[in-house]
């Protein structure tokens, strides 16, 4: 009879043991929305919320059976219970998982797929090996992985092998009959890209496809697929390593105020407005003497960000009467000052229009600037204002005078960013060498050994903002730009991502250097450097004296150049510009070579 009775106890306790826990399992599985998870689509989140609801439930279990039920459950029991549900329930998810990955969704390894190697072993490297192992009907075979970290070298990701390091490159590709090469490293900077490229030679380049990934901020949540990598860009091999800078003091600067971006439609000013107007200023008022230029960024910003009250102002700022009505109507609380005459050699043989132009226009500015209480004024200046060989430089070199200059006389705070080329902008190299390319060459060098600073332009101007917003009166900043890169290199890039040769399907010609051109370009003067605490942004400080009388001066010069002889004229510039050298631009621009040769420097192109 006691045996009975404890027979009857146990298998009721174990049945209401059961009806209790299953309860508890299957509200916390619902509550916890793993039913809405495909099995064959488990990841490592799915199975961490197995785990929560799982545990849920024991806890909700261990407390009513501590609580109400009339039988004690052993916590051993429930334990052991645990791991079974977790084994058999998350065992269930890898299985199934494994068998869709393995014998469903596996790609054709034919003779007809592309053979690929992954340079990257790391995260973003195993993103991409992931996806194309999973992308049914792909085409793919990856072949192996190349690292150079010599850890993982002989270690295997999702069963594919890291067969060697980038050196190996050459080697592999001819050994494996290699289709394609994916650089599978977020945030490649573009001397990274350069080095990578430079390991495969010309022969492997003809036979191989290279392509990159998207930058880091594609990848969030895993976000790496086979349809986002694209062929090598020459962007790619100027770019820089991503700087965290603090965007505090540019949103207090731009936030709710009124901005004014002179020049706002060419390459530099169109993206000062659009980084402008992504931070929510009350007015963004552009002024541009080009209606079409000015057309395109209102429109590009109506719908970017049709939020942001936009005033587009046809106009001609050396025009002073016009500009203080357009200064008195909006009230403009910064301005950027990005227009210019840039272009090296137009401006050697038009250099009154260069002068007029370029002067006039930053005394108007900073005239308007004092009179209506403007709170920062900031000039977008050039490497060539850098103890200039050619009248476009001199301009901005005085440019950058006046601006400091004015600072003198104003609670406004005058400042000046000097930088070198920035890829795209008009004028540049680049659009000129793709279009010779295009057209089956030759391309175009001046000299094999001309060197020039490159930045990509939304990088410019994001440190021309922080530089805005920090800085003070009668200062100088100038961009890291890294090293200088020879257009030589440049134009044999540009011809290899093209698929070409260079020197056998595309020809390099070498021209010499134009009127008014440097060897290399300088970002500064000797002696000038002084480093900020903000990355890539040195402010110079500069030994010269301040002039009260300087821009009234200038304004005289710039006036009376309209009518005066082009010696009379180079020669009154080099009294502003002590260190213009006027010979380096003269018709007798070949015996020049070798003094401009040694000249500090590095960059062409323009703003």
């Amino acid at each position: 009879m006691p045996h009975h009775l404890w027979t009857v106890q146990s298998v009721w306790s174990f049945a209401l043991f059961c009806a209790v826990l299953v309860t508890y399992r299957t509200f916390s599985y619902f509550l916890l929305r793993n039913h809405v998870s495909i099995w064959r689509f488990s990841s490592v989140v799915d199975l961490y919320k197995l785990m929560q609801s799982a545990a849920l439930a024991s806890v909700m279990f261990f407390i009513t059976d501590l609580i109400i039920l009339p039988y004690h459950v052993p916590p051993l029991v429930l334990f052991i219970e645990l791991l079974l549900f977790l084994f058999f329930s998350g065992g269930a998810r890898v299985l199934i998982r494994r068998i869709f990955e393995q014998y469903v969704e596996s790609p054709s390894e034919s003779g007809d797929a592309l053979k690929v190697l992954i340079y990257g072993a790391g995260r973003a490297g195993e993103l991409l090996l992931r996806n194309i192992k999973s992308s049914k009907n792909s085409g793919i075979s990856v072949v192996g992985l190349i690292d150079d970290d010599p850890f993982r070298r002989g270690r295997r990701i999702h069963n594919v092998p890291v067969i060697g390091s980038g050196t190996d490159i050459k080697r592999l590709t001819r050994e494996y009959s290699i289709n394609e090469i994916y650089f599978a490293i977020s945030s490649l900077s573009g001397s990274q890209t350069r080095r990578l490229l430079k390991l495969i030679d010309d022969q492997v380049m003809d036979a191989v496809k290279v392509k990159i990934m998207p930058g880091l901020k594609d990848l969030v949540g895993g976000n790496v697929t086979v349809n986002q990598l694209r062929n090598v860009e020459i962007k790619d091999l100027l770019r820089r390593r991503p700087v965290e800078l603090d965007k505090s003091p540019v949103l207090r600067m731009v936030n709710d105020r009124r901005v004014l971006v002179v020049g706002g439609g060419g390459s530099i000013g169109s993206e000062l407005c659009r980084q402008v107007a992504s931070i929510n200023p009350k007015q963004l008022i552009i002024i541009d003497s080009c209606e079409f230029f000015l057309y395109q960024i209102t429109e590009q910003l109506a719908l970017t960000h049709p939020r942001v009250e936009v005033h587009p102002v046809v106009m001609d700022v050396c025009r002073e009467e016009q500009l203080r009505q357009v200064f008195s109507e909006y009230r403009p609380e910064h301005v950027f000052h990005a227009a210019a005459y840039k272009h090296v050699p137009l401006m050697e043989s038009n250099i009154r229009s260069a002068i007029y132009n370029n002067v006039m226009a930053t005394i108007s500015l900073t005239r308007m600037s004092i009179e209506f209480n403007v709170s920062r004024f900031v000039l977008i200046s050039t490497d060539k204002a850098v103890q200039p060989t050619n009248v476009m430089g001199a301009t901005k070199r005085m440019c950058e005078l006046i601006v400091l200059n004015a600072s003198t006389a104003s609670q406004t705070k005058f400042m000046a960013v000097r930088f070198g080329n920035v890829l795209g902008s008009s004028g540049s190299v680049i659009p000129k060498f793709k279009e010779q390319i295009k057209k089956g060459g030759p391309v175009t060098v001046t000299d094999p050994e001309i060197t020039r600073y490159f930045m990509l332009i939304p990088e410019a101007v994001e440190l021309v903002l922080q530089a805005g917003a920090i800085g003070e009166t009668s200062s100088i900043f100038v961009l890291n730009m890294g090293e200088p890169i020879r257009i030589r290199d440049l134009a044999e890039y540009m011809i290899k991502l093209s698929g070409l040769t260079p020197n056998e399907d595309i020809k390099i010609e070498y021209t010499g250097l134009r009127p008014g051109e440097k060897m290399h370009e300088s970002l500064y003067l000797e002696g000038e450097e002084c480093n900020t605490n903000i990355p890539d942004l040195m402010i110079m400080r500069s030994s010269r004296s301040m002039d009260n009388t300087f821009s009234e001066r200038a304004e005289q010069f710039a006036g009376s150049c309209l009518s005066m002889g082009e010696n009379a004229i180079r020669s009154q510039l080099r009294e502003f510009v002590p260190e213009y050298h006027w010979g380096a631009s003269s018709l007798k621009l070949a015996d020049q070579i070798s003094a401009v040769k040694s000249d500090a420097g590095s960059n062409g192109g323009g703003q």
